[in-house]
């Protein structure tokens, strides 16, 4: 048998070649390449593998995100998980590196997913020291009192959950426990910046996960769906400058939600205009508002009269969705030459997709002869838009009834009341 060597930088790789004239089946071949290359993948340098793993995590499938909100990030689904920690076994080097790149960031499902992080960040000292969880995202948190037993179909009130199959299933092992999550966010809550929890039906906060909460003292982005949203708002209106809502027909909890800021918010952003701004807030003065963003116009408003609205007054940058309403704004501007905007109106930003290019001429030609600039960019994350303000602050609130998120450089803002 000879060796074929394969050049990548500076690492040599080796595949076996099998000498023609010696019988051998191919069940003994695939077995033969695979030891070889498995043996040469374990004496990998560091860097090389580094390489090998952020190309891996491109290439992954990752969790859909959440477009609505600025705050939030990708999570790798748990397939992708599995099969890159399957790649420990490849050798030393993997198996240190491995973790460092899974565990930065991790949305868990289950109760039995729980127990296994809880085994690798409480129980293996060496494991654990080398793992810094900042971001991670508990999906299907539940309460179950101590004293329930039997079957737990009979108690679940989300329609979602009711499968037909469900029942055959352990279904307490398809949800995270209250005070299992409480545990988890205490395991890593040394080294988390970020946290996204989602509720599998309308709950309350247990005072183990609110004290929880409180003692991750690096905490910066805190997502949280919930209904406590408005609650949130009247005691920390103070420390929020960007509200991202999308209010649900039958509710009409934007409007105290937003009276509640209305002295402090800086930039909110919504999903349709005009729709999405209550009618009694409308002619309201909100003194300190400079960012306006949406994602969608209703095109059954043929003239934008809500730019007059006093809301709106104080605005200075509008950012919306290029793809979305582009076509809008240049039929406009080509109908109505003395459309008006707000008199500090200075900016309009057009988001678009990532790595795709715009220049848009007539677009631009249309609002610079309003002497109003215009931009394109990609898609904007909440500290880009809050910087955009001449005093860019740190803290927000992203809500969809609910959901909330809320950031602050400050770590007293981050204390949660127990009593939401």
């Amino acid at each position: 048998m000879t060796l074929l060597s394969l050049r990548m930088k500076r690492a040599r790789y080796c595949l076996p070649i099998i000498n023609p004239n010696k019988t051998i089946r191919s069940v003994q071949i695939v077995e033969l390449i695979h030891n070889e290359i498995m043996a040469q993948m374990s004496h990998l340098p560091v860097e090389i593998v580094e390489h090998i793993m952020t190309y891996l995590f491109d290439m992954a499938k990752y969790s859909p995100l959440d477009a609505s909100n600025s705050a939030d990030t990708l999570f790798l689904n748990q397939n992708s998980v599995t099969c890159l920690l399957r790649l420990r076994l490849l050798g030393k080097v993997w198996a240190s590196l491995i973790p460092k790149f899974v565990f930065n960031a991790l949305e868990l499902r289950s109760s039995r997913t729980h127990r296994c992080i809880s085994f690798v960040l409480g129980s293996s000292v060496k494991l654990s020291s080398t793992i810094h969880l900042k971001r991670l995202f508990l999906n299907g948190i539940t309460y179950l009192p101590e004293s329930w037993s039997g079957s737990y179909f009979s108690k679940i009130t989300d329609n979602n959950l009711t499968k037909p199959d469900f029942e055959h299933q352990d279904s307490t092992n398809n949800l995270i426990r209250m005070k299992d999550a409480a545990n988890i966010i205490s395991l890593c809550g040394s080294t988390l910046t970020n946290l996204k929890i989602c509720f599998t039906d309308a709950v309350g906060f247990l005072n183990n996960l609110v004290e929880a909460i409180k003692r991750v003292t690096s905490l910066k982005v805190l997502i949280v769906e919930s209904l406590a949203i408005v609650h949130f708002c009247q005691r920390r209106k103070s420390s929020i400058k960007l509200l991202e809502y999308q209010p649900k027909d039958y509710a009409n909890d934007e409007t105290p939600m937003l009276l509640a800021l209305q002295d402090t918010l800086e930039a909110i952003s919504v999903i349709m205009m005009p729709d999405d701004i209550p009618l009694e807030l409308r002619n309201s003065s909100f003194p300190n508002l400079r960012i306006l963003k949406n994602m969608f116009i209703n095109p059954r408003h043929d003239y934008p009269r809500w730019l007059g609205w006093a809301i709106f007054r104080e605005v200075e940058i509008y950012i919306t969705c290029y793809s979305e309403t582009a076509h809008y704004w240049r039929d406009k501007f080509e109908q109505y030459d003395g459309l008006e905007f707000p008199k500090k109106l200075s900016q309009f930003i057009f988001l678009t997709e990532d790595n795709h290019s715009v220049n848009d001429e007539a677009l631009a030609g249309f609002l610079n002869r309003r002497r109003i600039k215009c931009r394109f960019e990609t898609q904007l994350s909440y500290s880009q838009i809050l910087k955009s303000i001449k005093e860019p602050s740190d803290n927000l609130l992203t809500v969809d009834f609910g959901v909330l998120a809320m950031n602050s450089s400050r770590q007293r803002a981050m204390k949660v009341d127990a009593k939401f």
